[in-house]
């Protein structure tokens, strides 16, 4: 059985083959400026979008007037085009976007230098991604002896892990745990002193029994607790329950 394919109208189909060249035609001019190239480079890819676009809007008009948009409806760059525009329905006329005149990407400049050590640390968050001592150094041109003393409270050594957290990180979590840890590393090592004080500081407070609400299918309640549950309910013997927390699935089976 031969399928048909529909048949666009010419003139629909030579916008759309005039839009791919423009959508074409940025995606270089992006790449250029992402991708490292020489100013030269970005310059000509530049020019190139310019021209395309503008042989393309004296041939259709705008991108964004209804009879482009309706010949692109439904590709995933319309709107990519649609931001190369400031467009006014109004008047039906179209401002160029700054990326025919300028850079709209900017090369990221490393840092070699940070002035403070609060400052250093957000610029190794921010490049690394985590607390890099080595990278800290580097930037402040200190050894850590140095400036750790001036970011005490913003990064804990996690005696766990034997890694340096920020506070956000170190100070959340399982902090009962935590907790124990630190202690248990500060009677060895008196470092840890300050990790114990400010866990204790954010340790949530106890419920009391009544705040507690277990339902049935909690998963923080154990199998057994419920099979012996149903069994004292149900006065029956034989009764077992299993929980598969992969699958979320609790399974009870009756004697």
């Amino acid at each position: 059985m031969e399928i048909l394919q529909p048949v666009l109208p010419a003139q629909v189909a030579r916008r759309i083959r005039g839009m791919v060249r423009v959508r074409d035609a940025v995606r270089r001019c992006l790449c250029s400026q992402l991708n490292g190239t020489p100013d030269e480079d970005v310059v000509a890819a530049r020019q190139q979008l310019n021209q395309t676009y503008d042989g393309f809007v004296a041939r259709f008009g705008p991108l964004s007037e209804r009879a482009n948009t309706s010949a692109f409806r439904g590709d995933p760059d319309l709107p990519l085009l649609l931001s190369l525009e400031l467009y006014d329905p109004e008047t039906g006329r179209a401002a160029k976007a700054a990326i025919f005149r300028e850079r709209t990407i900017q090369k990221q400049r490393p840092i070699a230098h940070a002035g403070t050590p609060p400052e250093a640390l957000l610029v190794t968050l921010n490049e690394r991604g985590c607390v890099d001592l080595d990278y800290l150094a580097q930037l402040l041109h200190r050894r850590p002896a140095e400036f750790l003393p001036e970011l005490k409270g913003a990064i804990y050594l996690n005696p766990q892990t034997n890694r340096w957290e920020t506070e956000d990180d170190y100070l959340s979590g399982n902090v009962r745990a935590k907790l124990s840890a630190a202690e248990a590393a500060a009677l060895v090592d008196e470092q840890f002193a300050g990790n114990v004080v400010a866990l204790k500081a954010v340790q949530p407070t106890d419920l009391s029994a009544t705040e507690i609400d277990a339902r049935l299918g909690s998963t923080w309640i154990p199998a057994e607790d419920i099979q012996l549950f149903a069994t004292q309910v149900l006065n029956e013997e034989g009764i077992s329950v299993s929980h598969a927390p992969q699958l979320g699935l609790w399974v009870v089976r009756g004697g």
